[in-house]
């Protein structure tokens, strides 16, 4: 299948962003088999509510580890190194990405303003809590929060769907498959099951359209798209009371991917 070239109002591609479309269908076969498995067969397993979180971050590893099985499959040793090497600092485009990480965490302190006008509290220990322990949740997040998955989602496929399709378009679909992928978790009980399906899925569309932008203004690298997925952990700036504790917990889980 022929590239596609991108549009002068497309975001922005270049060699590291696209691939050939080999080996997609194989992916996201054993992405959801992995997953959705761990999802709805642990519960039976391992019931009970101790047991949910370690079950949600065992089977968001099937993105990884579906790019990884088919990526040594098909490309061997080189394809996996080209593949775990979107991590290196040298293939991260630069110091844009993280400065659109950087503007995204201070829209998110100064959301708080909104809540003050509204007369809401200003959380200054919260805030202040959360911004020291940021270095900390970016890492947790890239392991086991969410960022983990984006070997699968940006590292594989969406390369090889922006080979296909406009990068808009290849990000859409991939938000429409990843938000679909996440749908054994409303049977858990867990924080997307807060929200209805299809609101979760305009949400994930958002979300990987903007992870995509980055992405590609990354050169391919997927260190700022695995660091995006922290601000979704931290404490609300400001808040109508004082927060209680269990407030801080359910706010600070939002139902993001």
């Amino acid at each position: 299948m022929t590239p596609h070239a991108p549009s002068a109002t497309a975001l922005p591609t270049a060699d590291a962003r696209l691939l050939p479309p080999r080996g997609l269908a194989a992916f996201f076969t054993i992405a959801f088999a992995f997953s959705w498995l761990v999802w709805w067969a642990g519960p039976l397993m391992a019931p009970g509510a101790s047991s949910t979180m370690a079950l949600v971050i065992l089977g968001s590893f099937g993105p990884a580890v579906a790019a990884t099985v088919v990526t040594a499959r098909l490309d061997g040793r080189a394809g996996l190194r080209a593949l775990f090497g979107r991590y290196l600092p040298r293939r991260q485009g630069g110091g844009r990405p993280f400065i659109i990480g950087a503007l995204i965490f201070v829209a998110l302190v100064a959301s708080g303003g909104i809540a003050l006008l509204a007369g809401g509290a200003l959380d200054i220990q919260g805030l202040g809590t959360g911004i020291a322990a940021l270095p900390g949740m970016i890492v947790l997040i890239a392991l086991v929060g969410g960022g983990n998955e984006e070997l699968g989602w940006r590292g594989f496929a969406l390369p090889r769907l922006q080979a296909a399709l406009p990068p808009v378009a290849a990000n859409v679909m991939l938000g429409i498959i990843w938000a679909v992928w996440h749908a054994p978790l409303w049977s858990m009980a867990t924080a997307q099951s807060a929200i209805s399906f299809p609101i979760y899925v305009i949400l994930v569309v958002a979300i990987a359209i903007v992870l995509g932008f980055v992405f590609n203004i990354a050169g391919g690298g997927l260190l700022s798209p695995s660091s995006l997925r922290t601000p979704r952990s931290m404490p609300p700036p400001a808040s109508r009371s004082a927060p209680s504790a269990e407030c801080t917990r359910s706010t600070s889980s939002l139902p993001w991917p």
